[in-house]
Formats: C-alpha cells, structure tokens, sequence
C-alpha cells in the first residue's frame, strides 16, 4: 500500500495552526453544554405516538413473558406438590394393606398349627368323612321332615352316645 502524501499547503497549515489550552477546554464545554441541552430538549418533547405506542406494545409482550413464566413455575410447584401428595396416599394405602396382610398371616399360621394337629386332623377324619376308630359304632340320626338334622354332628360314634 503506497504511502499517502499530504500536501504542502496542509503541512503549514498544521504548523501555523497552534491551539490554546484554554480555548479547547471552552469548545469541549461549549460542545457537552450542547449536547445536554439536546438530550434535555429530547426528553421534554412530548414523544411521538408511534414511538410511546411501540414502547407500551414491548411493556405488555414483556409482562406477558414474565407472567407466563410465573404461571409455569407456579404450575410445576402445583404439579409437584399434588405428586407428593398422592405418593403420600399411595403409600398409607400400601402400609394399610401391609398390615392387614400381616394379620392375615398371623392368623393362617396359627389356623395351620392348629390343622396340622393330630386332634384337629382326627376331628376332620371323623365330621367330613365319617372315618371311626376299629371298635366303635356309628349311630346315623334321622333328619327332620324338612330335612334338616336334628343336630349339628347327626353322625355320632358309639362312645359318644353312651357320654
């Protein structure tokens, strides 16, 4: 790039030219008295319509925006907290259920101790299949005309009936 060449007419110019301190410091003021009396005048100037109708319309987009942004956080804490709500529930239930198959259990394991018994099993033997031990006699009631039987044990062995 080839150097550039100012004349000569310039170049006393710029030597001639000497500038005061003080007047510099006078222009500078004199400039940023200007300029703030501009801004000044700028701002007590009743604003154009378009311009205060373009500023109102970017106030409500930006309200909107931050509303919507609430209603989402609002609505996740909702969300959240109707979870751990029903979670809460879903676990009463749980231990509710636990509890009473818990007692179940109590309850099957002592009926199976009782079943595995050698009474409960001879019991059985003689109410269900009408099962008597070599000796014994079994005494069969008759039914009532409605048919229902006299007793609740109708069969009856012969060392029961002599008791």
């Amino acid at each position: 790039m080839a150097k550039m060449r100012r004349s000569r007419s310039f170049k006393k110019e710029q030597e001639n030219n000497v500038i005061s301190i003080d007047e510099a410091r006078e222009k500078r003021r004199e400039k940023r008295r200007q300029e703030r009396e501009k801004r000044e005048e700028k701002q007590s100037r009743p604003e154009k319509a378009v311009v205060s109708q373009r500023r109102r319309i970017r106030e409500r987009r930006r309200k909107m925006i931050y509303l919507l942004i609430f209603a989402v956080i609002v609505g996740v804490i909702a969300y959240s907290v109707w979870n751990i709500w029903s979670l809460k529930q879903l676990e009463r239930q749980a231990q509710e259920e636990l509890q009473a198959k818990q007692e179940e259990k109590e309850r099957l394991q002592l009926e199976l101790e009782h079943v595995e018994s050698d009474e409960s099993i001879e019991q059985e033997a003689r109410e269900q299949l009408h099962m008597i031990r070599p000796g014994e006699t079994v005494y069969i009631l008759p039914t009532d005309p409605t048919g229902a039987k006299t007793e609740p044990g109708a069969a009856k062995t012969e060392d029961e009936a002599n008791d």
